[in-house]
């Protein structure tokens, strides 16, 4: 048990963030989209939490993410065009899982108190 513990200290700690200086700085600017997008559903209860979440609800965090991304970084020439989602998916999935693996982390810390 402590062993599980020790690892929701490090989740609950902000490590989400700890390697992001491995990854390519445009790959950081739309993982800040979709981080901005995630932080809406940050609630109890929320469709992010889910076992599996709604595909509805993923399409549309990933249609809002290339709307925003495409509005304020028109001069970023590194965004593919064709299936630009593709990347947009495969990130946002990553950010769901550490969410949920958090969030569960964070209630199991409650419920102990």
């Amino acid at each position: 048990m402590q062993n599980n513990n020790s690892c929701c200290m490090n989740m609950l700690q902000g490590d989400e963030y700890k390697y992001d200086y491995i990854m390519p700085v445009e790959l950081r600017v739309i993982l800040k989209y979709i981080n901005d997008e995630c932080d809406k559903y940050e609630y109890e209860d929320s469709p992010m939490f889910d076992e599996l979440p709604d595909n509805r609800f993923v399409d549309d965090i990933v249609r809002r993410v290339e709307e925003r991304y495409n509005e304020n970084e028109k001069d970023n020439n590194y965004f593919v065009d064709n299936n630009s989602n593709l990347l947009i998916y495969a990130l946002l999935i990553g950010v769901i899982v550490y969410r949920k693996n958090r969030h569960a982390c964070i209630k199991s810390n409650n419920r102990t108190r």
